[in-house]
């Protein structure tokens, strides 16, 4: 089973998300700050990470780079505009369908080709 680990400081923003993804086949795991998502990210078992709009800067490329380094795939989400989003393999906008992210989290899946993670200088 594909296993998501999805980031976002509000929960309740990706709620829906979250539910759309699961009744897709898509294990997920949900957490609400930086120290349960880098212990979740310890543990292992996760192919993707999804990060909400509203993760500040700093945590989002924190986790973000520690989630490349184990040869995740990773998503964030924004809302207007996006600054240091070099360690994301999609940019969705925190509108995005049900449907388009599930494509995008399978796209991602079933590409074999990681790039390797950047590091973000801000």
């Amino acid at each position: 089973m594909y296993a998501v680990l999805a980031f976002a400081c509000h929960p309740q923003f990706l709620r829906p998300r979250i539910k759309a993804l699961s009744m897709a086949g898509i294990k997920v795991t949900s957490v609400d700050t930086k120290p349960e998502a880098l212990r979740h990210l310890a543990q292992g078992g996760f192919e993707l990470l999804l990060i909400g709009h509203h993760v500040p800067v700093q945590a989002r490329i924190d986790v973000a780079l520690r989630a490349r380094a184990q040869k995740m795939r990773v998503i964030f989400l924004y809302r207007g505009s996006i600054n240091q989003a070099e360690p994301a393999d999609a940019l969705l906008t925190a509108d995005v369908t049900a449907e388009d992210l599930i494509a995008t989290a399978f796209r991602l899946a079933t590409t074999d080709e990681v790039r390797p993670a950047r590091q973000v200088n801000g």
